[in-house]
């Protein structure tokens, strides 16, 4: 695959640990006919990080890992998803476990035909309680998928800082 909107990425795949390992398009493929709606692909830019970084990447969090099917942070954001009083089709998202939370997440939600989805998050606890509503757990967030994935790369190296990659 030709990465064309996240370079940033590829061009700093590297740390004193282990390197991000990428997905096939095969493996890609299956991944979207999992979750995407019917007829759907990912994101360009999701297939992309998926590309680059869908088997591990210990920062992101965002892989399937080694196993077979979606891999536990995705199946449990997905399930935690279905069950949020929100208009998100289950189980048409994507997680960015940033910080690896299991109620504490970025997601994309693959109805969004954009090559650059916007990213929600949600938090189970703090949401609610700043935004003063009962059963508020996602929000809008400033980020798209490439600007998260831009800003956080940004940040290692500003701080030289790229033991999670």
């Amino acid at each position: 695959m030709n990465i064309e909107n996240l370079k940033l990425l590829e061009n700093n795949l590297k740390g004193p640990g282990a390197s991000p390992q990428g997905l096939t398009m095969n493996q890609i493929m299956t991944l979207e006919s999992l979750v995407c709606p019917t007829g759907m692909i990912f994101p360009k830019n999701l297939r992309e990080f998926l590309y680059l970084t869908g088997l591990s990447c210990s920062h992101f969090h965002s892989g399937v890992g080694t196993q077979s099917d979606l891999g536990f942070f995705q199946q449990n954001h997905m399930n935690l998803i279905s069950s949020a009083p929100y208009s998100f089709s289950y189980p048409n998202i994507w997680s960015f476990a940033y910080q690896v939370e299991l109620d504490k997440f970025y997601f994309i939600d693959l109805n969004d035909t954009k090559e650059d989805p916007i990213l929600y998050l949600t938090d189970f606890e703090k949401i609610e309680l700043e935004t003063g509503t009962p059963g508020e757990y996602i929000l809008q967030s400033k980020f798209t998928l490439s600007s998260f994935i831009q800003t956080a790369i940004n940040h290692y190296i500003l701080h030289d800082d790229f033991y999670y990659y």
